[in-house]
């Protein structure tokens, strides 16, 4: 929210136009396959970022995050016409819509904080056919079941990739060198000792370091012929991360 340089406003719709449908290939009361259960919806959305200040922005949103039913259009009154499945379901909604408010704070060019909340309103119906045997069917209701909760904002890395790639993403810690390991100068000294046909041993007491210290630093990057100052110096960065 804090890459806007205004407030902005921004809303839409969906259509969600399902298809489910049930096979069976046998049914033990009899009954048909209860076509289509999917049923044609309109799904909004609105947004909105408000700019409080320079570095403060408040966010607002109104949105359906979970949603779904089917219908078999199941009549319970002649079993020849009942839907075959009626004893799972027969329909079932569930519908929830979720007020979001939101706030981000520029701390500076290359790093913000944020945060939120989702306070969601749920509701759910389900109709169910009870087998009672040689008796007609029998049926359950479950209508209009609701409820309300909060989740705070939890989200992927992946829906925020788009935001900070533009920018570099987020900078990576600097990076130090430990205060025990060998500097860059240290193994230019490595080199040139080398260099001149110095033992490991000399070279480790000019420098103040033990022998296995520089034998391993020797050993691990190439060996007597193939040491190289740089190149041993990028390899220790590389595996200190």
């Amino acid at each position: 929210m804090t890459g806007l340089d205004k407030s902005q406003y921004m809303s839409g719709m969906q259509l969600a136009a399902p298809s489910i449908r049930f096979k069976s290939s046998f049914a033990s009361k009899g009954g048909v396959n209860g076509g289509n259960a999917g049923n044609m919806a309109l799904i909004p959305s609105s947004f909105y970022v408000k700019k409080v200040s320079e570095k403060l922005r408040l966010g607002f949103s109104l949105t359906a995050p979970l949603g779904g039913g089917l219908d078999y259009n199941d009549s319970f009154s002649n079993p020849d016409d009942d839907f075959v499945g009626r004893y799972g379901a027969t329909k079932s909604l569930l519908a929830g819509i979720a007020f979001s408010p939101s706030f981000g704070y520029k701390v500076n060019d290359k790093f913000s904080i944020g945060g939120g909340v989702s306070v969601i309103y749920t509701r759910f119906d389900q109709d169910i056919a009870i087998n009672q045997g040689p008796l007609p069917d029998g049926k359950v209701e479950l209508d209009k079941l609701t409820g309300l909760g909060y989740q705070p904002f939890d989200r992927p890395s992946s829906s925020i990739y788009g935001l900070l790639a533009p920018s570099g993403g987020i900078r990576p810690p600097p990076r130090h060198r430990a205060r025990l390991a060998l500097t860059f100068s240290e193994r230019e000294e490595i080199s040139r000792g080398i260099a001149c046909a110095l033992s490991l041993r000399t070279i480790a007491n000019k420098l103040g370091r033990s022998a296995s210290t520089i034998s391993r630093e020797v050993n691990r990057n190439g060996g007597l012929q193939e040491y190289r100052a740089s190149e041993a110096d990028l390899a220790a960065w590389d595996r200190a991360c």
